[in-house]
């Protein structure tokens, strides 16, 4: 990627939206993602002494979701898959039975249905940069 913009976390609105200081002007556009992350301590690697860089501590990932000439919003895009668990009753008492009386047992389902759940931004502030990824 030739043009990768770069910037700094400026606003949290909540753990899944935040706003940064880079904009249309320099070109960000709708659906585009971005690595939020920390600089960390610089690295160096044990058998040379050579620097390795700065370790980056990932934040989570962004989709820009609304685009102002000098900012832009970012939503969350991480998300995870869970399991959620609807117990179903079912009664099969019929009219002729009322009438009679008697009762059936109700019959309880488990149904386990995918849920899609958004994932917040970890430990994020404005110390935090972001990276055009995508």
């Amino acid at each position: 990627m030739n043009n990768v913009i770069t910037g700094r976390v400026i606003k949290i609105i909540d753990d899944y939206h935040i706003v940064i200081n880079r904009g249309e002007e320099n070109g960000v556009n709708l659906g585009q993602i971005y690595l939020v992350y920390k600089v960390d301590e610089e690295l160096l690697d044990p058998e040379t002494g050579e620097s390795l860089g700065n370790l980056e501590i990932v934040c989570g990932q962004g989709i820009v979701d609304h685009v102002q000439p000098k900012m832009a919003t970012l939503k969350t895009s991480k998300s995870e898959k869970r399991q959620t668990k609807t117990v179903v009753k079912k009664n099969y008492n019929h009219s002729v039975n009322s009438i009679l009386r008697m009762t059936l047992p109700e019959e309880i389902e488990e149904v386990y249905e995918p849920e899609i759940i958004e994932t917040p931004f970890e430990n994020i502030d404005t110390e935090c940069l972001v990276r055009r990824i995508k």
